[in-house]
Parts: structure tokens; C-alpha cells; sequence
């Protein structure tokens, strides 16, 4: 039988790019994705993955041959413990990203993956800035917003980000700034601390 823990591992390789961010992604050591990969290759009775020293990683023809049963198998894995556990979601969720949430990559698997876990629930992902996200929260049009803010008005925290300046070490004339368009908390907070006295730079252009 395929180890549902080592496909799991082998299938988060593939969607990360590589064992580094595997690792991360499942709060795992290196060491233990690698025996993930070793144990399902020996369970499969082929190579599935070749690594070089820079950390590439490049499937064998088994290996992606392998990608949709492993898919689907972890599927049906979970599928079956919600149904076992009372817990499979029905109807519809729907929820508001910003676009640089919702273009990423983690979150593009977040999605996936919970389309796969909740077969019998509808997702539907709202675009947007800010403002309109929360604003259509409010009037009960969206069940969750993900979005950056300086404090939790009213919402759980998730995670919290160290704000840091990239460009130049000085500039004595107006301060060029590449910012989403408004409303967007770092633009704000760009432009509040560029207004502040003793910050080495003139007013934004």
C-alpha cells in the first residue's frame, strides 16, 4: 500500500518547488520528507524524484504518473475520515482575498486543497482591496476575509509581518514609491512615516 503520510510529503515536494519549503510547509525536518520520498519509492518500486545539489527536483516518468493517484487518494483519504467524524462541510463558502493573497502560491494550494477535502461544499473566492472585501463582510456577502490590517478590528490574527524599507540607503529629492493603489495598509504606513519629522528623504512623489 501507498503510505498516505508519504504521499502527502511527496506531493507538498512538488507543490513547493523543493524539499526546503516541504519542510517548512508540513513543520517537518528535511531529513523526514527525504524518508517520506525514500519510503514511497520503495513502496512504489521506482524512482519517483531526482535531486541535484542545488535542490532541484525533477520527476521520473513514474513520479508524475504517480501525481493524480496520489491526489486522489488523499482525497478519498479525507473524505472518508469527515464522513466517519460527522465533519464533511456542505453549501457554500465564500471568501474575499486581496490580490496578492490570492495570487500566490501558497494560497492557489490552500484553495485546492480544500476543494479536495470538501468535495461537497461550493468555494467561492472574492478578489478585491480592502475596504470592498470588508465592506461586503459587513453585509454578510462574504463568510471570511483575509487581508492585512495594523490591528484585528474585530478579527482573529493569523499572523504577524515585520514592515521593511527596499531601495536606496539615502535621496535628497522626492521619495519614489512602487505601492498597490489605495487602500492598502503598506502604502499608508509608507507615506505616514515618510510625513514624519526627521525621516531622511523629502514627500513622496
Amino acid at each position: 500500500m501507498l503510505s498516505p503520510i508519504c504521499l502527502r510529503s511527496f506531493l507538498t515536494v512538488i507543490d513547493t518547488g523543493g524539499f526546503t519549503e516541504a519542510a517548512r510547509h508540513l513543520n517537518a525536518t528535511q531529513s523526514t520528507i527525504s524518508g517520506h520520498i525514500k519510503r514511497l519509492e520503495e513502496q512504489a518500486g521506482h524512482r519517483l524524484m531526482e535531486r541535484d545539489r542545488g535542490g532541484s527536483v525533477a520527476l521520473t516518468l513514474q513520479g508524475r504518473e504517480l501525481i493524480g493517484y496520489a491526489r486522489e487518494i488523499l482525497r478519498l483519504d479525507q473524505e472518508a475520515r469527515s464522513r466517519l467524524a460527522g465533519t464533511s462541510l456542505t453549501g457554500l463558502v465564500r471568501v474575499g482575498l486581496p490580490d496578492d493573497f490570492a495570487s500566490g502560491r501558497g494560497f492557489t494550494q490552500l484553495l485546492a486543497d480544500f476543494a479536495r477535502q470538501h468535495p461537497d461544499a461550493r468555494l467561492e473566492v472574492e478578489v478585491g482591496n480592502r475596504d470592498r472585501l470588508l465592506s461586503a463582510l459587513d453585509v454578510k456577502r462574504l463568510d471570511h476575509v483575509l487581508t492585512k490590517q495594523d490591528r484585528a478590528a474585530g478579527g482573529e490574527i493569523l499572523a504577524r509581518r515585520t514592515v521593511v524599507w527596499m531601495g536606496l540607503t539615502s535621496t535628497t529629492g522626492a521619495v519614489p514609491l512602487i505601492v498597490f493603489p489605495e487602500p492598502c495598509i503598506y502604502r499608508e504606513r509608507a507615506i505616514r512615516r515618510l510625513k514624519k519629522p526627521g525621516f531622511p528623504g523629502q514627500s513622496p512623489m
